[in-house]
């Protein structure tokens, strides 16, 4: 299934809810109508819950020193072959206020657009590290 996490969920459902009445089609024939115009975007979250701190800490600082020598690379799942165009520990600037968050996660940037992120969350219950390992973003051409 595809549907929106946590919080995004019910946004996701009201957005949905104005397409169908705009549109006055079922969700398949939309998507797939989409789809053949656009293309398909494939997203995918692996989440670990209650991980230590210490060992999430120690791989992250593994990975990152390790997909630096990834780059022009090529890696090939399921019959496609993706090459890395880059890789960083990115940083994110607020637009209102200007400060800047960084080390909020690596990602392996590939030339097509696809990506793959692995960060930390503290946003657990109960104080427990997640490990978001990782976002998997790609995508694929209309046929």
């Amino acid at each position: 299934s595809v549907h929106g996490r946590e919080k995004d969920g019910i946004w996701v459902l009201l957005a949905w809810l104005q397409i169908l009445t705009v549109k006055r089609k079922s969700v398949e024939d939309i998507v797939k109508e989409h789809w053949a115009e656009y293309g398909r975007n494939v997203f995918t979250r692996y989440d670990y819950e209650n991980v230590d701190s210490g060992g999430a800490n120690l791989l992250m600082t593994f990975l990152e020193e390790s997909m630096n020598a990834s780059k022009g690379k090529k890696l090939s799942v399921n019959g496609v072959t993706y090459k890395v165009a880059l890789t960083d520990n990115f940083e994110y600037t607020d637009p209102v206020d200007g400060s800047v968050a960084k080390k909020q996660g690596l990602r392996v940037m590939f030339e097509d657009g696809s990506r793959l992120v692995f960060r930390l969350s503290g946003t657990g219950s109960a104080g427990a590290t997640i490990l978001r390992l990782s976002y998997v973003d790609s995508y694929v051409s209309p046929q």
